[in-house]
């Protein structure tokens, strides 16, 4: 006859549970250590593109800087800053308009500040300049028209004879209406 299975002693049954159950433990912990490194993972996945974009600004910083420069050089021969409000510059524009024309040699017989008019991210200046001039001096006025900075277009330019002038006087005495444009930077 068979003898009867034999169960092993408690002690022995203690620490085989105990072992067992320090194994599941290990596993459970494991499981969750797994799962926080996946997370960990996808967050890094996530987040390198920005960090590489960031690290190619920081490359780029001097680039950056210099094109700014380049950019606020550019704009401030192009338009008049953001800094002066549109009448003041308007102003600006009128008064240097008026001493362009007496430099070149003709007289100033009237000037008016128009109204501004907003335009994509700038305010347009119009001012309106009526000389009296010869050709020469008329000439020199437009050439330094086309210098002045910040750009200053010529809108309309209006020319004709002197009425007040008789056929023998002199003959090249001109009636000019010019009308011209600057840009301003809105704020």
């Amino acid at each position: 006859m068979r003898a009867a299975p034999r169960w092993p002693s408690r002690p022995l049954l203690a620490i085989g549970s105990l072992v067992l159950l320090v194994v599941v433990l290990l596993a459970c912990w494991a499981w969750w250590l797994k799962g926080e490194y996946d997370l960990a993972v996808a967050r890094i996945e996530r987040v390198e593109p920005r960090h590489a974009r960031l690290a190619g600004l920081v490359a780029a910083t001097g680039q950056i800087d210099a094109a700014l420069s380049r950019a606020v050089d550019l704009s401030s021969r192009l338009a008049y800053p953001s800094s002066l409000d549109a009448t003041q510059a308007g102003a600006a524009l009128q008064k240097s308009m008026r001493e362009l024309a007496e430099a070149a040699g003709a007289t100033v017989t009237g000037s008016q500040l128009m109204q501004s008019r907003a335009e994509d991210g700038y305010d347009v200046l119009r001012v309106s300049v009526k000389l009296a001039t010869n050709l020469e001096a008329l000439t020199r006025f437009l050439d330094a028209i086309a210098e002045h900075g910040p750009e200053v277009h010529v809108a309309t330019l209006r020319i004709s004879p002197d009425p007040r002038l008789g056929r023998g006087e002199a003959a090249d005495r001109l009636i000019c209406d010019v009308a011209v444009t600057a840009m301003r930077i809105s704020s």
